[in-house]
């Protein structure tokens, strides 16, 4: 491994150690939408219908307004910033750059709090497989550090070959639940294909408003595209593409499998069947289609926490790679790879990761499960904070009018989705997440206060994007030409 990207000097992309501007479009859909839509089908699809009272897939309808807004108001910065570090060099560029800093060290607790537990879910989920169909339990752990291995291995062989990766297992991954959904939604169900799942007044026992809080998290992640923004050849045309496609194509996807589960268990028994089974995807393939069916949704689902890790270390090592680049960090984190790959901070996610499944195995708790919504919850907190921010910020390059409402829109989903998370506040050992998340703040503002006083400049000067960010960051910040979703 060499290092050849030490604070390189404003200019080419290609100039900036990460791998040569070649990826297109479909490489930075593949990044953007490697971010779960398998395995939040089914495990946040689970917690929607336990919540929802049967129309599980109104409230995902109402998500996908704000998942489109959102959307939107990210692909307003990538035509105008292609850097690196995404969060960083927006709000730097928007409000400032301490403002910049700031948020991209909760954008950095976010991903690095929602990627490593994702492996905990794999050993489990590979210890039931196990058992099940080889006969044998090899531990949780062995999923879990084996899958971590492998994933890692894939990221150093080069950007190009991951997110081929990502997309790959994605789409393998989607086959057989999508089988599943349509022969559901052919046989009716159980009791018949209906509209009344569609009108949120038709429930008679649901808590609409909080389902729609756990639907909001179903789209965490689809920004993950403006990481290659350096490493993309039109990154202003293709990732604006990436974002907004990955939202609607997960957008269908999502309505597409909700609904087929809410009928395929029956709107009226929906909360109680699919909302206490994890599993419930693979308990309809057996009932609809078969045991090779649902053994298949098993494993689509193991493969696809090994996209989300790769799309969301991808992501952190980028951002990584951007503060380093600008003294935020120390400059270790700009070494790359021969490939151009930010290998530092790809082994440091891995380390970090492994060290949460040393304190899974730790700590004594009777539901492993219970350790991973502690783990997560600083990640859905912050990444949640990270879009108000952006949405608020945006007023400054989107022109007043009518477009403002999509900035309402993409505001209130993550108020919402923060307010629910800790309103009513976590019981039992849950809350220790909360507990998790100040000392993530505080960490934050201990370092931004070191950076006050050590290295002033980094809190100072404008950010460094390897594309010619600081010049379009010189201008006034007025609606983009031709700005539309």
């Amino acid at each position: 491994m060499s290092n050849n990207s030490i604070a390189p000097p404003a200019g080419n992309r290609a100039d900036s150690g990460l791998a040569e501007a070649k990826l297109t479009t479909w490489h930075a859909v593949a990044q953007s939408l490697a971010i779960g839509p398998i395995y939040s089908a089914a495990i946040f699809g689970a917690l929607i219908a336990a919540t929802a009272g049967g129309v599980a897939p109104a409230v995902v309808v109402i998500s996908v307004v704000g998942a489109l807004a959102l959307a939107w108001v990210v692909a307003c910065y990538a035509r105008r910033y292609a850097g690196s570090g995404t969060v960083y060099e927006y709000i730097s560029n928007v409000l400032g750059r301490r403002a910049g800093v700031a948020a991209s060290l909760g954008y950095g607790l976010a991903l690095l709090f929602l990627g490593p537990p994702f492996f905990l879910v794999a050993g489990l989920l590979f210890q039931s497989f196990a058992i099940a169909h080889l006969g044998f339990d090899p531990g949780w752990w062995t999923g879990a550090v084996g899958g971590l291995a492998i994933v890692v291995a894939l990221q150093l062989l080069g950007v190009a070959l991951s997110v081929r990766v990502q997309l790959a297992l994605t789409a393998l991954s989607a086959i057989p639940i999508l089988v599943l959904a349509i022969v559901i939604i052919a046989k009716g169900g159980a009791g018949g294909n209906t509209l009344s799942v569609f009108n949120p007044a038709s429930s008679t026992h649901g808590d609409v408003f909080r389902a729609l809080l756990f639907a909001v998290t179903l789209f965490i992640g689809f920004e993950a595209a403006a990481s290659l923004g350096e490493e993309t050849a039109d990154p202003h045309r293709s990732i604006p593409r990436a974002v907004i496609g990955t939202v609607c194509l997960t957008a269908g996807w999502f309505v597409l499998i909700i609904y087929a589960g809410t009928i395929g268990f029956g709107p009226g028994q929906s909360a109680e069947l699919w909302g206490s089974d994890p599993n419930g995807l693979a308990t309809l393939a057996h009932q609809y289609v078969g045991a090779g069916d649902a053994t298949l949704i098993e494993v689509a689902v193991l493969l696809d926490i090994l996209a989300v890790w790769m799309a969301l270390t991808n992501s952190l090592a980028r951002l990584a790679f951007a503060l380093a680049r600008d003294k935020v960090l120390p400059a270790a984190f700009t070494r790359t790879t021969s490939r151009g790959v930010p290998w530092v901070g790809i082994v440091g996610c891995a380390l970090v990761a492994l060290a949460m499944l040393l304190a899974t195995a730790i700590v004594n708790l009777e539901e492993r499960f219970t350790m991973l919504s502690i783990l997560i919850l600083p990640g859905i907190l912050a990444v949640q904070a990270i879009y108000a921010l952006l949405a608020v910020a945006a007023v400054k390059i989107v022109q007043p009018g009518y477009r403002w409402l999509a900035l309402v829109a993409a505001a209130a989903v993550p108020v919402l989705g923060i307010y629910g998370t800790i309103n009513p506040f976590p019981e039992g050992p849950v809350r220790w997440g909360i507990w998790l998340t100040l000392i993530g703040i505080a960490a934050g503002v201990l370092w931004f206060a070191y950076l006050s006083v050590r290295r002033p400049s980094a809190l100072e000067s404008v950010p460094h994007i390897a594309d010619g960010g600081i010049a379009i960051a010189a201008e006034s910040p007025v609606a983009i030409e031709g700005e539309r979703a």
